[in-house]
């Protein structure tokens, strides 16, 4: 979950994501993917609006700066290994906490196509460098919160000229993880529709 306090152009919020799940595969020689993550951070971020190429046109730049701390796991375990566990199994593949900080930047350029449509191109390059926590006491290194680099567009058209808080329908396309080209592609595109009364 995300709490934060808006003020013109500035944002400052506290942040809280747990993520737990377990995954088995490979059955010939099975294992688990165990993963097991609680991030808590303290975010601040400013955007400002400058007018675009032409009249109607609006450029908008942002960039945030985080102070992340994070505990956990992110790892394969053999079925062996998992069977023979007792119950300290997890306090003992936990790593944290520990703290970090990240930075992202993000930039938005919107232009009317119609008197009643937009286009909105954007992008956003979040945690840049990747965030990487180092080894805890324990010896054990929390896993470090991978760079995304993302870009998309938004095609919105309204009811009416006089519809300000774009009621009507958006038909949007984005893609994700074009830093790594590791990725399946198939993975990275998303496709969306959101209709606004």
């Amino acid at each position: 979950g995300m709490q934060a306090i808006l003020f013109p152009g500035f944002a400052l919020g506290y942040y809280y994501n747990f993520d737990v799940h377990i995954v088995a595969q490979n059955p010939t020689l099975p294992y688990i993917h165990a993963r097991y993550i609680r991030d808590r951070a303290i975010i601040g971020g400013f955007g400002f609006e400058l007018r675009g190429l032409k009249n109607g046109h609006y450029l908008r730049l942002g960039a945030s700066t985080k102070h992340v701390t994070r505990e956990g796991f992110d790892q394969r375990i053999p079925l062996l290994t998992l069977l023979a566990a007792d119950k300290t199994i997890i306090s003992n593949l936990k790593g944290g906490p520990a703290s970090a900080f990240g930075f992202s930047l993000g930039a938005q350029y919107d232009m009317p196509v119609t008197g009643t449509s937009d286009l909105v191109l954007g992008t956003a390059w979040t945690d840049l460098g990747d965030i990487s926590f180092g080894n805890s006491l324990g010896g054990h290194k929390v896993p470090s919160i991978r760079q995304n680099l993302s870009a998309g567009l938004a095609y919105i058209q309204r009811l009416n000229k006089r519809t300000l808080n774009r009621d009507g329908i958006t038909l949007a396309a984005e893609g994700r993880h074009l830093n790594e080209s590791s990725v399946d592609t198939r993975l990275k595109t998303h496709f969306g529709v959101e209709l606004n009364w």
